[in-house]
This record gives structure tokens, C-alpha cells and sequence, in this order.
């Protein structure tokens, strides 16, 4: 087995990529390996260690989808229905072909949202000017408000979006996973977040996954620190091999 600790200890040590790490491996049901090196709080003096809380990002996409599946495995969804029948605002739209504003020839499926076949983009990843932009902007600002903007509000201003593809013409990275969450609330009744805490945390005791943390836990938080590419060669570190193991 290649010596993960030392892998750690390198990368961290050379404040390439992170300060502090951990890594978790289960087979059959059994643990293999477990290591951790660095510090979560770097300032502070805190080390990584196993009840680390670190934030998850876009690690959130698998869990919407197996929010997604469980509907699909109750009978309460179907992954070829298309989206406009439960959420009316994503009827057949316009997409930017050629540079020219055309009416979609196809609709956006459940199955579109989970492939990310939807064309539907993320700021700056769409050929129409500003429009999704706006929104996500807008979602920022308001976030921490009084009146921060639902998932469902978010997703009814998407639909009115312009599309950068034919739905099913192609993959894009995109914004088809947050609108997932609001088809799972709109099927279920419930927020988002409650019915991932009922169905699938809870019953997994992941006890400490969720959309924010609690006072009492974020002494255990990762801080968040920032990489000066300027500091490296970075045609060197392109041609670095990566190693799938």
C-alpha cells in the first residue's frame, strides 16, 4: 500500500494545496486506512482529526441526487417526465444558437437535471448575457437579509432564463442540481434541507451534515485558506502525473 501519510505530510508541508487533511477509507463494512495531517485552524493551533467538519460544495450535487432517487424508488418521480409538468416555469425555453435567440425545440427532463444535460448554466458559463448572473448575485445580497430568496423563488427565476443548449445535447456543469432541490420540495412538501436530514441523515447518523453549523460546533470548522499560485511553476506542476490509486 502507498504510504498516504508521508503524501500528506509533502503536499501540506509545502503548503501546496491545504493545511491540514484527513483521509478515510471503509471496505466491506470495515476500516482499512485512516490518516490525518495539518491543522484545521492554522492560527489557532487546532489539528485535523477525524471530527473535523469541512465544508462539502458541489459534494452536495451526489446527495441531491440520491434525495432525487428515493422519490424515483417511492414511484413519486419519474425521471423522464419533464420538468414544465410539476414546475410550469421551466416550459419549453429559448436558447442561443449561432448567437442568434431561438424558441428550444425539446424539453428539460428529470433525467436532463440529474446528467446536467439541461443547459442550464452557472454564472459566466452561458452565452446569453447576464441573466443567470444577475440572479446568483442577487441571491448573495440577500442572504444573509431578512428576505433571503427560497429555493423555490430561485428556481422560478431560472426557468425564465435563456438555455445554452437543446436540453440532452450535452453535458454543462451547471445550475440543474439546484433546481433538483426545489423539485425535491415541491414532490415532498418539505424544505430541502429537512427532508435530506430525515431521509438521509439521520437514518445514516451523520450527525454533523447540514446547510449550516451550530454555535457549539464551529470550534471543529476548517478554516478556509486561499492558494498563491504566483509562489509556483505551474508548467511545471501541470506535467506533474496524477495518480488514480
Amino acid at each position: 500500500m502507498r504510504d498516504y501519510k508521508n503524501i500528506l505530510k509533502q503536499e501540506i508541508d509545502e503548503n501546496k494545496y491545504t493545511a491540514g487533511a484527513n483521509i478515510l477509507v471503509i471496505q466491506d463494512g470495515r476500516e482499512v486506512l485512516y490518516e490525518e495531517y495539518g491543522f484545521r485552524d492554522v492560527k489557532g493551533g487546532a489539528k485535523y482529526s477525524r471530527d473535523t467538519i469541512m465544508r462539502l460544495y458541489s459534494m452536495s450535487k451526489p446527495v441531491t441526487a440520491a434525495a432525487v432517487m428515493i422519490l424515483v424508488d417511492r414511484g413519486l418521480l419519474d425521471l423522464s417526465a419533464c420538468l414544465y409538468w410539476m414546475m410550469p416555469g421551466f416550459a419549453p425555453a429559448y436558447i442561443w444558437r449561432d448567437g442568434k435567440r431561438v424558441k428550444s425545440g425539446s424539453e428539460i427532463t428529470v433525467k436532463d437535471l440529474m446528467n446536467m444535460t439541461s443547459g442550464l448554466p452557472y454564472p459566466g458559463d452561458g452565452v446569453s448575457p447576464g441573466q443567470v448572473r444577475k440572479i446568483f448575485s442577487e441571491l448573495s445580497e440577500r442572504l444573509y437579509s431578512d428576505n433571503p430568496m427560497t429555493t423555490a423563488e430561485f428556481s422560478k427565476r431560472i426557468g425564465g432564463c435563456d438555455l445554452c443548449f437543446e436540453p440532452g445535447e450535452r453535458f454543462m456543469y451547471g445550475s440543474s442540481a439546484d433546481i433538483l432541490g426545489a423539485l425535491v420540495e415541491q414532490i415532498s412538501g418539505m424544505r430541502f434541507g429537512e427532508f435530506l436530514r430525515k431521509e438521509i441523515f439521520e437514518p445514516l447518523e451523520m450527525e454533523d451534515t447540514g446547510f449550516w453549523v451550530p454555535p457549539e460546533k464551529r470550534e471543529r470548522l476548517a478554516k478556509i485558506y486561499s492558494v498563491d499560485y504566483s509562489k509556483y511553476d505551474l508548467s511545471r506542476l501541470l506535467q506533474k502525473p496524477i495518480i488514480l490509486a
